[in-house]
């Protein structure tokens, strides 16, 4: 749950709209405030607005956050609700996890990076000019135990 404001355009250098109709938004009245529920990133996203939206379908709003420990997953909901990620993004995105994770379980198998660049890269010049694919696994290991240090949700991000 995010709690926001509507402000007008022009207090936002360049105002990114937020459409009810686009996001097929349910709005819900509170005492002092207005829920909105809607669909962000393959969740259900809840915006708590102070003082209600008002009259109209698109408005631009002001974000409120705390700093403290909710301060980067806040962030994360934020960019998905104004930067809804298309669909190639996230299969690119998602498809680069699995890459990783498979370089991640083939170097703790034992294969030599060049194995694992055949396996994750297909077959290819080894190692490349200025050793890039050689250079590729590496990333790809490292990103890998990236993802498992940081657990499921790292994963799950990305969708």
């Amino acid at each position: 749950m995010l709690r926001a404001r509507v402000v007008p355009p022009t207090a936002i250098a360049a105002p990114l709209w937020f459409d009810l109709r686009s996001r097929h938004a349910l709005r819900i009245q509170g005492q002092d405030v207005e829920h909105l529920a809607f669909a962000a990133g393959g969740e259900i996203a809840r915006l708590d607005i102070l003082g209600g939206l008002g009259e109209g379908d698109r408005f631009v709003l002001l974000f409120e956050m705390a700093a403290d420990t909710r301060m980067d997953g806040q962030m994360r909901a934020i960019r998905r609700i104004c930067h809804p990620a298309r669909r190639e993004e996230v299969s690119l995105r998602l498809m680069r996890h699995h890459q990783s994770l498979l370089a991640c379980d083939a170097q703790a198998s034992g294969a030599s990076l060049r194995e694992i660049a055949i396996l994750v890269l297909g077959e290819g010049d080894w190692p490349g000019d200025g050793e890039h694919r050689k250079s590729q696994a590496r990333r790809l290991i490292e990103a890998g135990k990236r993802l498992l240090r940081q657990g499921p949700g790292a994963v799950l991000n990305a969708i």
